[in-house]
């Protein structure tokens, strides 16, 4: 077969008796030749198709023929070809094939993780670029992706205490994780209260509904509720209470929702950045529900362990608490 015929072919200038020579050829089953002018014709575009792209043309056109059609490729040129010719289109069309391809699978975007902490003793309130408002309690600290924020979700990681009033967002989903576990916003105000030295991730719901997921559990809230989750037996509690607490912090007091006294101590302690050494057994047992002002670091301790009848002594810079 002359190329220059199958040439005029692929390029759609074939008389209808040319056409019906080109045909007869290419039912003969000369795939490798067909390739080889394939090969030819790419010189004269200004992509270079890779013999391999070209091979899998092949078999896309194959593909789409029944077996008994798979003679060779005329059924598949009659289903491919307009009036240009199937290779021709395909090959004209490579760069945006390759131009698909990279769009249907772009590059990993590097993520880039902006972080708010609050390092004062003052309550510290921000915004999300959602419009979402946070507070963060002394010592907590918030970070997201500023790249994926508010695009098909909105997630954020929290340690130590922060409430959160969300930007309504039916369409874009706000998670909070907090360790273990993952907070999904079905409402709008909720405290969460996740402390590195605790074994105890707290979710307090003010408002709306949240989802909490955690080793495989799911538990919905609703308002007055309180969701305990143990991070090392993996147990889930929740119970009613008083959700004043979850709000007073919010005012630049000191708030503890029935919060065990080694609890309260260790947040006392990271708080003002002091030591407090305490002999475990003197506060077993023993729990606080509480508000008070940020006042001077011993004047504080000093209210705190008054409701169960301890004191403390104060000895280089160290709180020892006694019996």
């Amino acid at each position: 077969m002359d190329k220059d015929l199958i040439r005029k072919y692929l390029e759609g200038n074939c008389s209808k008796e040319e056409e019906q020579l080109v045909l007869r050829y290419l039912e003969s089953g000369q795939e490798t030749n067909l390739h080889a002018q394939i090969m030819e014709v790419e010189k004269s575009v200004d992509k270079h198709i890779p013999a391999e792209l070209s091979t899998s043309m092949l078999r896309e056109i194959h593909s789409h023929l029944p077996p008994v059609q798979r003679k060779g490729l005329l059924a598949g040129m009659k289903q491919w070809r307009v009036a240009a010719g199937i290779l021709v289109l395909v090959m004209a069309s490579a760069a945006a094939y390759f131009g698909f391809q990279q769009e249907q699978s772009p590059a990993p975007v590097a993520q880039q993780i902006v972080s708010i902490q609050n390092n004062d003793l003052s309550v510290k309130k921000t915004t999300l670029p959602d419009g979402t408002s946070i507070w963060l309690n002394s010592q907590a600290a918030i970070s997201y992706d500023r790249n994926s924020f508010n695009q098909k979700l909105r997630e954020v990681s929290v340690t130590g205490e922060v409430f959160f009033d969300v930007a309504p967002d039916n369409n874009k989903p706000f998670s909070v994780r907090t360790g273990q576990l993952t907070t999904l916003v079905l409402g709008t105000a909720f405290n969460v209260e996740n402390f590195q030295q605790e074994k105890d991730i707290r979710i307090t719901l003010l408002q709306g509904k949240v989802a909490v997921e955690a080793a495989g559990q799911r538990r919905e809230l609703t308002p007055g509720q309180l969701l305990n989750y143990n991070t090392g037996n993996a147990v889930i509690d929740i119970r009613q209470t008083d959700t004043s607490t979850g709000r007073e912090w919010l005012e630049g007091r000191i708030a503890f929702n029935d919060l065990p006294m080694q609890d309260v101590l260790k947040r006392v302690e990271a708080m003002y950045t002091i030591s407090i050494h305490c002999d475990a057994d003197i506060l077993k047992g023993k729990r606080l529900t509480g508000t008070y002002q940020r006042i001077a670091p011993a004047d504080l301790l000093r209210k705190i362990l008054f409701v169960h009848g301890l004191r403390f002594t104060e000895k280089q810079g160290k709180f020892i608490i006694k019996p």
